[in-house]
């Protein structure tokens, strides 16, 4: 069974200006025309179903497949239909087609809605129902425990607000040094870098001397993940864990000084005179 959904501005058209007999042939093939807006009838044929007389449906045949200059739409030069085998074809039928999908679409997801809205709120008056109810005091008081260990619970689930690069440049962090050290975080899987978190790592800083800049610094340059004030102060211990942390040039090269001084030493105090032999000598010098 064919269905055409009835376009409102078919009452702005020319169409609507033509003679009865026109308007009604019209709107026959509109509700007669398939999916692909093909009818099929004979001349007699259509004139009977659209209850006009056979010269007046020859006329108004020859006026739909016309150009009209009028027209809104200008495909086609304004022509309606085309005749095809058997029958005709509604020239703009796709066009109007898809525009009434379109909104088919859009009353069915209104209505869809609306029924969402109406059952939410049905919802809503049937637990309102039972609220209405005089509880019971111990109920009463059963029901306030809930409500508070309910808040209490969203407050612990509520995630830690998290500290950002910017938040480590407004902490006298500079830019890359952040960057760098939340980026060692991640490749590390530590926990993300909350408020909490920083808070300590600046106590630890403070304990080292150290801006939480410097300490972030230093930081990102050995790879730390974390900063504790005893990485620093203990250079030979990083948490847990011995090891030897890689010094700088300079301190490598004072070390490399003072054990070259202690060597010069050694040899100098072994090259000199022990005191007992020149004891001996000198006497010997006296007896002469």
């Amino acid at each position: 069974m064919a269905y055409t959904k009835l376009d409102g501005g078919i009452t702005e058209s020319t169409i609507w200006q033509a003679p009865d007999a026109t308007r009604l042939v019209w709107i026959t093939l509109l509700a007669r025309a398939d999916q692909n807006g093909y009818v099929g009838a004979s001349m007699p044929g259509l004139a009977g179903l659209a209850r006009v007389p056979l010269d007046a449906c020859i006329a108004a045949i020859a006026l739909l497949e016309g150009p009209d200059v009028w027209s809104r739409t200008k495909d086609y030069d304004g022509r309606r239909i085309a005749p095809a085998d058997g029958g005709w074809v509604l020239l703009n039928h796709a066009k109007y087609r898809a525009l009434q999908n379109a909104d088919d679409r859009r009353e069915r997801s209104r209505l869809a809605m609306a029924a969402l809205r109406n059952k939410r709120k049905q919802a809503l008056t049937v637990s309102g129902s039972y609220q209405s109810c005089a509880p019971l005091p111990q109920a009463e008081a059963t029901t306030e425990e809930g409500k508070e260990k309910t808040k209490t619970a969203r407050k612990r689930a509520a995630p830690a607000a998290l500290v950002s690069v910017d938040d480590l440049i407004a902490e006298g962090v500079s830019k890359p040094h952040a960057t760098d050290w939340l980026a060692t975080r991640k490749g590390k899987g530590l926990a993300p870098l909350t408020s909490s978190i920083w808070a300590a790592t600046k106590e630890e800083a403070a304990k080292a001397n150290l801006t939480p800049g410097a300490a972030i610094a230093r930081a990102a340059a050995e790879g730390w993940g974390g900063f504790k004030a005893k990485w620093v102060t203990e250079p030979d211990r990083v948490g847990s864990t011995v090891l030897t942390v890689p010094r700088s040039a300079a301190a490598e090269a004072a070390s490399r000084a003072r054990k070259q001084e202690e060597e010069a030493h050694a040899a100098q105090a072994r090259s000199a005179t022990p005191p007992a032999i020149l004891a001996v000598l000198a006497d010997r010098l006296r007896a002469k």
